[in-house]
Formats: structure tokens, C-alpha cells, sequence
């Protein structure tokens, strides 16, 4: 394989073969590349609490904190404060409350070029159900990275 073949090349040195191939060398400079540099939060995107009592902590957060609930489920209640969510799910068997998932919105996003860096460190992504790339970071905890919804 080189860069732009759709397939493998049945001959190597067919005019089919290197014309794809200096079609893919064209536009090399167009592929997002890791700029070796972090990226800036800009703030939370989301928060998310395990907790014993679900909608005894969405009562606390709204009436308290004046929270506004955005999506109210038996078990997974999002709560928006700002430019923030938090969401609340059930803990563990053991119903000890938790915190082992938030995700962060960093300043000027973009996915191709977040997905380089974080290749180039060797830190594997996926798709986070909240947008963007989730991460798990040293301790194993869960970090979204998106841009502005």
C-alpha cells in the first residue's frame, strides 16, 4: 500500500499504479499532522457522579444549585449549569458515590488534528457518546476532549 491507493496494485510498475501513487504524494500536506503542542481547557463539558440515589441528587442540584434538567431518565439524569452538564448515574453495587468520567472543551478543536497529537503521544481515543475523542488518562479515568456544542 502507499498513500492515496484505494487497493493494491496487481502490477507494481503499471501506469494504473503510479499515477495512484503520485496522486497520494500530492496532497500529503493536506493530512492533519500533531502539532507536538497540549491543548487548552477551556472548561467542562461534562461531570459525571455515580451516586446512590439518582433523583435524590437531581432534586439537590436543581433546587439548590439551580441546575436545569436537560434529560431526566430513571437511571441517567443530565443536569446543565453554564456551558457545563452534569450527569448523574447509579453507583455500584456497593452504592458508594464516584467520579471517574468528564470531559473537557479545548480551545480552537479540531478532531483530525486532536486524534494526531494523541496518536503521535500514543494515547489511544475513541468517539465519546458526549462529541469528540474520549481518552483514559495515567489513573484510568475516562476524559472527553470536544469543542464547542
Amino acid at each position: 500500500m502507499f498513500p492515496g491507493a484505494a487497493e493494491p496494485c496487481e502490477e507494481a510498475r503499471s501506469a494504473k499504479c503510479k499515477e495512484a501513487y503520485e496522486l497520494g504524494i500530492k496532497n500529503l500536506d493536506s493530512i492533519p499532522k500533531a502539532s507536538g503542542k497540549g491543548f487548552k481547557a477551556l472548561y467542562f463539558d461534562h461531570v459525571i457522579l455515580h451516586v446512590r440515589d439518582v433523583a435524590k441528587e437531581r432534586d439537590f442540584y436543581t433546587s439548590l444549585m439551580g441546575m436545569k434538567v436537560v434529560s431526566d431518565k430513571k437511571d441517567d439524569v443530565s443536569l446543565r449549569f453554564g456551558e457545563n452538564t452534569l450527569v448523574l448515574r447509579p453507583a455500584g453495587a456497593d452504592g458508594k458515590p464516584y467520579c471517574n468520567e468528564f470531559g473537557f472543551v479545548v480551545e480552537n478543536y479540531n478532531q483530525a488534528k486532536v486524534k494526531a497529537e494523541l496518536d503521535r503521544r500514543g494515547i489511544s481515543s475513541k468517539p465519546s457518546a458526549f462529541g469528540g475523542l474520549a481518552v483514559k488518562d495515567p489513573n484510568g479515568l475516562e476524559i472527553g476532549i470536544a469543542g464547542r456544542g
